[in-house]
């Protein structure tokens, strides 16, 4: 190797330093160099191959798994969007709730005959469930 590569590969690995996270390697390479040993720089190419294809195999996985937790966090955002959807129909008042059945009000007052324990049934009070026989046209 002449001088002038040899003095390029040093002053390079000099520059680029603060990259290399391993000292001794960054020795080796050095000293190797130095020596114009093509075996020791054969070895040490190798040797970061192999480092490089497993960083290559742990990023991967990596970006495998952020993929699976963005698509479990649209799941539970999509969840969370329901149940806020469900608690806006229960927060309103009882008469303007559209999950509450008048069929079914109509069957447990001729069942019990009394609006308040309809009411305590099917989560309203007993004038919302007179209110709604009579919307219905029930005689009550």
């Amino acid at each position: 190797m002449d001088e002038i590569k040899k003095s390029c590969l040093l002053t390079e690995i000099q520059m680029m330093g603060h990259l290399w996270e391993d000292d001794q390697l960054r020795e080796s390479v050095k000293s190797a160099i130095m020596a114009e040993n093509i075996e020791d720089l054969a070895r040490i190419i190798d040797k970061l191959a192999v480092q490089v294809n497993h960083q290559k195999k742990t990023i991967q996985s990596l970006r495998d798994r952020e993929k699976e937790h963005e698509e479990h966090n649209e799941e539970i955002l999509s969840e969370l969007k329901q149940i806020s959807k469900e608690i806006a129909i229960l927060k309103k008042p009882a008469a303007y709730r559209a999950d509450l059945d008048t069929q079914r009000m109509i069957q447990l007052y001729e069942k019990y005959k009394s609006f308040r324990k309809v009411g305590e049934l099917i989560g309203c009070e007993g004038k919302t469930v007179k209110r709604r026989l009579q919307s219905a046209g029930y005689d009550v």
